[in-house]
């Protein structure tokens, strides 16, 4: 009774985990759905519309509307003198929200009161970054109204090194597009000009009238020529503004644009003759006409075997400096290619006469210090001898195909480190020279003498060696017996008396 009791504890258990399991499925594909939505965020009322009575705002968002953050700006005008606050309100609360397909749908209505500006009304998610806050240009209550000009990216333009094209969206209180078209000659744009150089302008700054036109799409054109213009190759600031036809002055907006005409001028220093297996380097000085100059630098090797390669491990590079290390002799060319902002180049080439290092002999031989008449190494025929060269430097790309060559009389006897009886057993006085040389045809010789006495001439020498000992020796003892036999005949005995 026990066990079935407890059978069907076990099965009712496995049924709930079941149906647990099978009901909890959806909500978690339903969570990583969400997930997996993009947010976004749209303003469905319309740029430029005037509130004299309410600021009636609406739109839609894939995200809460607790999650969504509004606030209302001032804009500031060019005839703004003091700073003041931009910021009138902002709040996360709205008037009406209404999800349908879990799209929120939310309104906005606020009472403008005393409120007279020209301003931005813009939403975004504080919990979302990535995603671009919306905005509106709106004009609230019934002073402070002026234009507003938005610049709007083309590429439609042929843009060249002299002249530059930009495009504006102008915003006018009335926002009829037919007035602005009717009075395209009453509509000036202007700009102050000044040089400008890391963030900061660095020149008093000029008015200029800027050149316009209103595209098909009622967008202005403006034109910025550089002749017209009257400024040199150069970074340039614009604070761009429009006057409308009711003499008001828009906002700014601020471009910085770059004139250039002209290629840079590439000036590489650094020694123009080394030696062979040495590192050196060499700076370039890059000068395009103007401050802050965007110029793109590339540093190339050409060694003498026209191989072209970039730096080695040894070797290091920069915008302005490169360390080489010249690893074989001949001419070496060192370039430097530079390029602008807008695609002017210079190639420059510093060419390198690398002079090859010659070999430095070092010999080990079997022979005395002591060297015997007139300088010459002595041996006699039957005796083993050598000379070693096999310890002979050069630089290090060199050292390893050192050619010996050993020279009787201007003939080759012997290609190798050492010289032997083997190579040379023939008696007489030699003048051997020793040539060094390495793979960049550099050399560096040793004369050498050498005297090999045969058999005949070493009994000769042994024999006349021998007689002149014996003849110092009978010279020695005959003196010797000369002062004994002196001494014997200077003797004197006194005579003895006797008693």
């Amino acid at each position: 009774m026990r066990e079935i009791n407890m059978a069907s504890r076990v099965a009712t258990i496995l049924v709930v985990i079941l149906f647990i399991s099978i009901t909890g499925l959806p909500n978690g594909v339903a969570t990583d759905n969400e997930q997996s939505i993009t947010p976004s965020v749209s303003i469905e009322t319309a740029g430029g519309e005037l509130f004299e009575d309410y600021i009636n705002i609406s739109g839609q968002s894939n995200l809460q509307a607790s999650e969504l953050v509004w606030a209302i700006d001032y804009i500031e005008s060019i005839n703004d003198i003091y700073p003041f606050s931009n910021s009138i309100m902002s709040s996360s609360t709205f008037t009406n929200v209404e999800i349908t397909d879990d799209v929120y749908r939310w309104e906005l209505s606020i009472p403008v009161n005393q409120l007279n500006c020209t301003c931005l009304f813009s939403i975004s998610s504080p919990d979302y970054p990535d995603l671009l806050p919306q905005s509106i240009v709106i004009f609230v209550g019934q002073t402070s109204h002026f234009s507003v000009i938005s610049h709007v990216p083309s590429y439609q333009y042929g843009d060249d090194s002299q002249t530059k094209y930009l495009q504006y969206d102008v915003i006018a209180p009335t926002n009829n597009e037919v007035i602005i078209t009717e009075n395209f000659d009453a509509y000036s744009f202007r700009a102050n000009v000044c040089k400008y150089s890391g963030n900061s302008c660095v020149s008093e700054s000029f008015q200029v009238s800027l050149n316009h036109s209103i595209d098909e799409a009622g967008f202005f054109v403006l034109e910025f020529n550089q002749t017209n213009l009257n400024v040199d190759d150069g970074i340039y600031q614009f604070e761009v503004f429009l006057r409308d036809s009711f003499l008001r002055y828009s906002n700014i907006d601020h471009k910085i644009l770059t004139f250039d005409t002209n290629p840079p001028v590439v000036d590489i220093r650094g020694a123009l003759e080394v030696e062979e297996m040495s590192t050196h380097v060499y700076s370039a000085n890059v000068d395009d006409g103007y401050d802050s100059s965007l110029i793109a630098v590339t540093w190339t090797i050409s060694e003498p075997n026209g191989i072209v390669r970039g730096v080695g491990n040894a070797e290091y590079v920069s915008d302005t400096s490169i360390s080489v290390q010249f690893n074989e002799s001949g001419i070496w060319d060192i370039t430097v290619l530079a390029i602008d902002s807008v695609g002017y180049f210079t190639t420059e080439i510093h060419q390198v006469e690398v002079i090859n290092i010659p070999p430095v002999i070092s010999l080990q031989t079997s022979f005395s210090e002591t060297l015997g008449y007139e300088g010459a190494y002595q041996v006699n025929n039957d005796e083993s001898w050598f000379f070693d060269a096999s310890y002979s430097t050069d630089t290090n790309n060199d050292v390893d195909e050192l050619t010996f060559t050993w020279l009787l009389d201007g003939e080759i006897i012997h290609v190798g480190k050492n010289l032997t009886k083997d190579q040379l057993n023939i008696s007489g006085h030699h003048k051997v020279v020793l040539l060094v040389s390495d793979d960049d045809g550099d050399y560096t010789e040793l004369e050498l003498n050498i005297e090999i006495a045969s058999q005949n001439q070493h009994d000769e020498h042994t024999i006349n060696y021998i007689l002149l000992s014996s003849v110092i020796l009978i010279i020695i003892l005959s003196t010797v017996l000369i002062f004994r036999s002196r001494g014997e005949n200077n003797s004197f005995n006194l005579p003895k008396w006797g008693k």
